[in-house]
């Protein structure tokens, strides 16, 4: 169905269509971290306190997540952008 209703639309209209729906990703797995690293902490208390993620230090799953989606989504919004 999304192919679809995609099928004829391109440049600026595909670029906020894509932001869109990065932005909504973004902050679904935010909130997974979030709840994980809550979990995580409860279940393993031995491991320490939870860690911060975006507000203080970060773990290395979130490192390597955050370059690897901001490359994507970057090659994404310049596809969009670019001419055809």
């Amino acid at each position: 169905m999304a192919g679809r209703f995609t099928a004829n639309v391109y440049g600026v209209t595909w670029f906020i269509i894509d932001l869109s729906i990065a932005l909504t990703l973004a902050v679904v797995l935010a909130l997974v971290q979030r709840s994980a690293n809550r979990y995580q902490a409860s279940r393993y208390p031995e491991m320490g306190p939870p860690p911060i993620g975006m507000a203080g230090r970060y773990t290395w799953g979130e490192i390597v997540a955050l370059v690897v989606g901001s490359l994507m989504t970057v090659t994404v919004f310049a596809g969009d952008l670019s001419p055809s």
